[in-house]
């Protein structure tokens, strides 16, 4: 699996065959970060991904709870341990254990060890007792900026990712969301306040979503690259026509403009969703 792996240069391509078209996960990753920062969110997008697995629909109560969970830090089947004054000791890793003594409703459970190659000996030796071990529907994942600073036998015993390119599961995570959130004319309208709360946070960030969206019906239109339709095709596209997806692109392209010289932001936004939502329902 690790050559499979490294044929993919994209993290979110790796998450994708790692996470999304497997049957079963793996009971153990390390993610490598390498020199990349503010990674959290990321690793905490993965975890509302594993668990996503048990509902067919993102949009089910039960699975919004959960991620809500997540967010507050409350989720009793998920838990991230820090290094403690620059270690990690073995302590914390039985502390884990545990805590997943009792099996979850759902039958999994994750915990994410940040900083994993700042496990003193006595940690990584327990550390690897559970993964010599596995625990049924409990998921490890190790987060190290070198895979290399872990002991052998830890690495032998999980599936690698490599977050070289970060930025990208976070532009495609804010792309999802945009549409969720503009799934309807309906709930466009309903999510108003998510909307500007979530991603039109400013003048800086809808500007970049803007990007994000011209870029992906770009792509989408002008690419017979099956490696990038592995990103672009989904049913948020495949249900437009050329027109509209021309029609989008102009939009955006006018709508930046626009934003650059509207000053009254609030307005900007009633009148882009607005315009959006007239292309994406002219079906």
């Amino acid at each position: 699996m690790q050559n499979e792996i490294s044929k993919y240069k994209n993290f979110y391509e790796q998450v994708k065959v790692n996470f999304l078209n497997k049957e079963k996960f793996f009971h153990a990753y390390i993610i490598e970060t390498n020199e990349n920062e503010n990674y959290e969110n990321a690793i905490i997008e993965l975890v509302k991904l594993i668990f996503s697995r048990n509902y067919s629909d993102t949009n089910d109560e039960e699975y919004i709870r959960i991620c809500n969970l997540i967010d507050n830090e409350s989720f009793v089947d998920f838990i991230k341990v820090f290094p403690n004054n620059q270690i990690i000791k073995k302590e914390q890793l039985i502390n884990v254990k545990s805590k997943f003594k009792n099996k979850s409703l759902d039958n999994l459970q994750v915990y994410v060890v940040f900083d994993a190659d700042k496990m003193n000996k006595e940690a990584s030796n327990t550390i690897l007792k559970f993964l010599e071990e596995p625990s049924d529907g409990v998921i490890a994942i190790l987060v190290t900026k070198n895979k290399y600073m872990l002991l052998d036998t830890i690495i032998s015993r999980c599936q690698v990712l490599s977050m070289d390119n970060l930025d990208e599961i976070f532009d495609d995570s804010i792309l999802v969301h945009f549409f969720e959130l503009f799934s309807s004319s309906k709930q466009a309208f309903l999510n108003y306040n998510k909307i500007i709360e979530e991603l039109f946070v400013d003048k800086k960030q809808t500007i970049k979503i803007l990007d994000l969206l011209e870029k992906k019906y770009y792509n989408y239109i002008s690419s017979s690259d099956d490696s990038i339709k592995i990103i672009e095709d989904d049913d948020n596209l495949n249900n437009l026509t050329l027109d509209q997806l021309l029609k989008f692109i102009e939009l955006i392209r006018k709508e930046k403009e626009n934003l650059n010289y509207n000053l009254n932001f609030k307005l900007w936004l009633d009148n882009f969703i607005i315009k959006y939502m007239e292309v994406k329902d002219n079906v």
